[in-house]
């Protein structure tokens, strides 16, 4: 069975670090979750990366970016950053 492949954009991320919306903290905690445990694959573009890299550093702090290897960035190795 083939896994269901999500892309993953800045506002995901984000979602875990929401201090208003508990519900949106739980759903995205939920899919990274998934996506380490391999039950579903995800994707990222340049622009996610580089808006990550641009957090505060307490965002940072929780390295979201480690969760999808650079492989699976969209557009590996086309793009510089």
């Amino acid at each position: 069975m083939k896994k269901l492949k999500l892309y993953i954009d800045t506002s995901v991320l984000g979602g875990l670090f929401d201090k208003e919306e508990p519900k949106r903290v739980s759903t995205a905690e939920s899919l990274v979750k998934m996506l380490k445990e391999g039950v579903c694959e995800g994707f990222i573009s340049y622009l996610t990366v580089e808006e990550v890299l641009k957090a505060p550093e307490n965002i940072m702090d929780y390295k979201p970016i480690e969760i999808i290897s650079p492989e699976e960035v969209v557009g590996y190795g086309e793009v510089e950053i």
